[in-house]
Order: structure tokens, then C-alpha cells, then sequence
């Protein structure tokens, strides 16, 4: 599955898109980089809307 872009506009416009790709990580996990892009990273058995799922819970947490 090639990575994954989820618009998330109450994000603001540097980071309404965030990047959801699959990598050898055994848990979920989000990166901000100093440009304020945002990835999800997640293994491969976990699904994309589990993951989505995971951000949206902690989207609180992204954007402050």
C-alpha cells in the first residue's frame, strides 16, 4: 500500500495533510518535523482506519 494523504483542515494550512504510511514500527506512531508535516507511521497489521483512528483521538495533541 503506498503511503496514505488525509486532509485535515482544522489542522491549519501548514499541516492540514497528514502522511499515513506503513513501516517496520511495531506501534503507531506521529512525527512532527520542524516544517509542522505530519506523519503517522504503522505496521503493517494494523489497518489504515485504525491508525486514522488513532490520530483523530490525539489530533488535539498534533495541533497545539
Amino acid at each position: 500500500m503506498p503511503n496514505v494523504i488525509k486532509k485535515y483542515p482544522e489542522l491549519g494550512a501548514k499541516s492540514e495533510n497528514v502522511v499515513f504510511k506503513i513501516t517496520k514500527t511495531k506501534n503507531i506512531r506521529i512525527a512532527i518535523k520542524s516544517d509542522l508535516q505530519i506523519t503517522v507511521s504503522f505496521s503493517k497489521y494494523y489497518s489504515l482506519k485504525k491508525a486514522q483512528t488513532f490520530f483523530e483521538s490525539k489530533i488535539i495533541w498534533a495541533y497545539n
